[in-house]
């Protein structure tokens, strides 16, 4: 496992010349004349560059960091929590599938919400070499494939997954577009914290939010996960601005998409069990 660093920082010839003489690749995003003229690179946070005393002097504004996991330790997880790479999905009746609550900013805005009715997208999604797909709203709380999927898990025995159709504009279901449900939801009891991360607190109802650090990985107590059942989600508890839910697969599952080349479209991180 690597930390990623991702920065977008102002262009600057001096630091393109000092990442080019460590062969850090970059992107140069925008240009003078536009206002917008950045540049986009990672580095491993481990590597020797980063101890440098030049790196320190460039005063970095933009980053983020992440975990980067070798093909090894994805395949030895026992768990692994995973999300859509595609936000692409556009909910046509979204007002209608979520419950909001705890409003402000005039009812403009809401801290919570939960899907309570069936979604509707305006034609059959297109898959190409795709096998998911989420939301375009930012979020990570639906979770979209197609029926490649669903018979690939319903011939393996997947348990603990449901698969239900997506509906046009007129109310017609869909034959390949279906949204992925999970049939337990883990309580948040099931999480061990205290791994950097913020807990936020709804000033209207109270209700907890977690948001775990891109740099840490979740922990999740052993006992509450059930060796029968291949997909777990959880409340909506997790994130900034509106909260998002988890995705948590098992083994046999990633497995089953890997063999069947339906990995496209995710992206999966290990999770601690303890």
């Amino acid at each position: 496992m690597k930390k990623i660093g991702r920065y977008l920082e102002e262009y600057s010839k001096d630091l393109i010349s000092w990442l080019e003489d460590n062969k850090v690749k970059y992107e140069i995003i925008g240009n003078c004349e536009s206002g917008f003229h950045k540049i986009f690179f990672t580095i491993d946070m481990d590597s020797d560059i980063v101890k440098s005393e030049k790196f320190t002097d460039f005063k970095f504004d933009t980053i983020t960091v992440q975990l980067d996991f070798s093909r090894k330790e994805i395949e030895q997880a026992e768990w692994l929590v995973f999300r859509s790479s595609y936000q692409q999905v556009e909910i046509i009746n979204r007002e209608e599938v979520f419950r909001y609550s705890c409003y402000y900013d005039n009812n403009k805005k809401a801290h919570h919400c939960e899907q309570i009715e069936k979604i509707k997208i305006r034609t059959e999604l297109k898959w190409n070499t795709k096998s998911f797909m989420s939301g375009d709203d930012g979020s990570f709380s639906e979770m979209f494939t197609h029926r490649g999927v669903k018979e690939s898990a319903e011939n393996n025995h997947i348990n603990g997954v449901s698969f239900i159709n997506l509906v046009d504009k007129k109310g017609n279901e869909l034959d390949n577009s279906f949204e992925i449900e999970a049939d337990n939801i883990l309580p948040i009891e099931a999480f061990n914290f205290n791994n950097g991360e913020k807990v936020y607190e709804c000033p209207m109802c109270g209700k907890r939010q977690y948001c775990i650090p891109l740099a840490e990985q979740y922990h999740i107590k052993r006992e509450y996960l059930d060796d029968a059942v291949d997909l777990y989600t959880t409340d909506y508890l997790f994130g900034d601005g509106i909260a998002d839910r988890l995705y948590i697969m098992s083994h046999k599952f990633y497995s089953i998409l890997k063999n069947n080349k339906y990995l496209k479209g995710l992206v999966v991180e290990p999770i601690i069990v303890e």
